[in-house]
C-alpha cells in the first residue's frame, strides 16, 4: 500500500514537473508581440534623431505602444540606410502616410511591419508593400483609411504574408494627444 502511494506521489511530481517545463520556443519567423520592446529585440525610437543614431546593424525598431507624434514620411525614409532591418513597428504614428510605406517597401530584409493606428495610411500606400516579397507579417489594425478590399488585394499580391486588419474602430492606446471620437 505504501509503495503504491509512493509511486502515485512520484508520478504526480513527474507530471507536475512536465507541466512546469518551459514550452518550446517560437520560430524566429513568428513575431512575439507579447514581449516588451527591449526584450523582443526592438530598439525604441520616437524622433528622427533616434533614427539617425541607430547603428547600421539594427534589426528591429518600434515606437512602442504609444507611437510618436513627431515621425513623418521623410523620417521613415531615413531608415533605408539600415540594410539589416527586419522588424518595424510604427504604431500610432499619425504623421506617417503612403510615402513612408513606399520607402519601407525598399527595405530588402523587412519581414514584419506593424502600422496599427497610423491614420495617414491608405489602400494606395498598402499596395506599395506588394514590392516587398520578404514581408511575412503586416499589422494594419485601426488604420481608418485602409479598407477590406485593399487588404484583400494586398493578400493576393503577397500570399506568403499574414495580413492582420481590423476596421477603423478606435484603437486602445495611442499617442498622448489621442482622443477617441
Amino acid at each position: 500500500m505504501k509503495l503504491r502511494a509512493l509511486c502515485s506521489f512520484a508520478a504526480l511530481l513527474l507530471l507536475g514537473a512536465c507541466a512546469l517545463a518551459p514550452a518550446e520556443t517560437e520560430s524566429p519567423d513568428e513575431p512575439d508581440f507579447s514581449l516588451p520592446a527591449t526584450e523582443a529585440g526592438l530598439t525604441i525610437i520616437a524622433t528622427r534623431a533616434d533614427i539617425e543614431a541607430l547603428p547600421a546593424g539594427t534589426r528591429g525598431i518600434t515606437t512602442g505602444d504609444h507611437g510618436s507624434r513627431e515621425l513623418s514620411d521623410s523620417d521613415v525614409e531615413a531608415l533605408l540606410r539600415l540594410k539589416q532591418l527586419e522588424r518595424v513597428h510604427l504604431r500610432h504614428c499619425h504623421g506617417i502616410g503612403n510615402d513612408a510605406l513606399r520607402a519601407l517597401a525598399r527595405l530588402p530584409r523587412l519581414r514584419e511591419l506593424d502600422l496599427s493606428g497610423c491614420k495617414g495610411v491608405t489602400d494606395a500606400g498598402v499596395m506599395a508593400l506588394k514590392d516587398c516579397p520578404s514581408l511575412r507579417t503586416i499589422l494594419l489594425n485601426h488604420c481608418p483609411k485602409v479598407t477590406k478590399p485593399g487588404v484583400r488585394e494586398l493578400e493576393r499580391a503577397l500570399p506568403r504574408a499574414d495580413v492582420v486588419w481590423s476596421s477603423a474602430d478606435a484603437p486602445m492606446g495611442g499617442p498622448p494627444d489621442y482622443q477617441p471620437k
